[in-house]
């Protein structure tokens, strides 16, 4: 089974990071299977279903930061998200032309790699011993890393002299800030309560066909007005489904 490792980033600094990480991660171990979105604009339509399944799916995560992104609100969400699914301990950060003294909580509670050889060297160790199987004996992890490092160590020069450093991101107004927070907040409430009514309809489904079944006394249905109209929704729905396949049925045939 492979390992999956889900890359998080925000800005095209950081980006073109996590492509490079996705590209090289699978070449030293062949058991890794890296993920991330590559549009940035695709991150939040995509968060309830394709990136959520995955991130659930991952058994480490890796966090692309610079100086621009480190105060985003996504990278934030997305670490919180990251350590709640697979635990603190197998989230790791990636800094670019970053100390780990730069990183405030929540960012600086994981643990930090730096663009330097002995650092990255525990990174595949990390992930190495994360996997259930197909784990790399040391010696065998060591002499894949020293034969693939040159490439990303080549590749992480070319992304600081192609972006160069910029400082630290202007701190943004506070309602910018807020009103950001406050989307993610709604997102966050909007699909807790689609869960809510999934869970309800279904519960609602095995009610009525116990019901129907002569399984169910109707003292036994629960009383809550919230049950009661879930109950009646799906009766709704399945009356009119009878009632257009009974028309249907019932329609005679051409030219009869």
């Amino acid at each position: 089974m492979a390992t999956k490792v889900f890359i998080s980033w925000s800005g095209d600094q950081s980006r073109t990071l996590a492509e490079a990480l996705r590209d090289w991660l699978p070449v030293v171990l062949q058991s890794v299977t890296p993920y991330f979105t590559p549009v940035d604009t695709e991150k939040g339509s995509k968060w309830e279903g394709e990136v959520a399944r995955e991130l659930q799916e991952s058994q480490i995560g890796i966090i692309c930061l610079t100086r621009q992104n480190t105060e985003e609100p996504w990278i934030l969400f997305e670490a919180g998200a990251l350590s709640k699914h697979v635990g603190k301990s197998r989230v790791c950060t990636v800094l670019l032309d970053l100390d780990p003294s730069d990183l405030e909580p929540p960012l600086s509670l994981f643990q930090a790699t730096s663009p330097v050889k002995d650092e990255f060297r525990r990174l595949l160790a990390t992930i190495n011993n994360t996997s259930d199987v197909d784990q790399l004996e040391e010696k065998v992890l060591d002499r894949a890393f020293d034969k693939w490092w040159p490439e990303l160590q080549e590749k992480l020069a070319n992304i600081l002299q192609e972006h160069p450093t910029r400082g630290r991101k202007p701190k943004r107004g506070n309602r910018e800030i807020i009103e950001e927070i406050l989307a993610l907040c709604r997102f966050i409430a909007d699909q807790s309560e689609r869960d809510e009514a999934r869970q309800r309809q279904a519960a609602a489904t095995r009610l009525l066909a116990r019901y129907a079944s002569g399984g169910l006394p109707d003292a036994l249905i629960p009383e809550s007005p919230e049950w009661r109209a879930a109950i009646a929704a799906v009766l709704s729905t399945f009356v009119k489904e009878q009632e257009t396949k009974g028309g249907e049925k019932g329609e005679p045939e051409p030219g009869g």
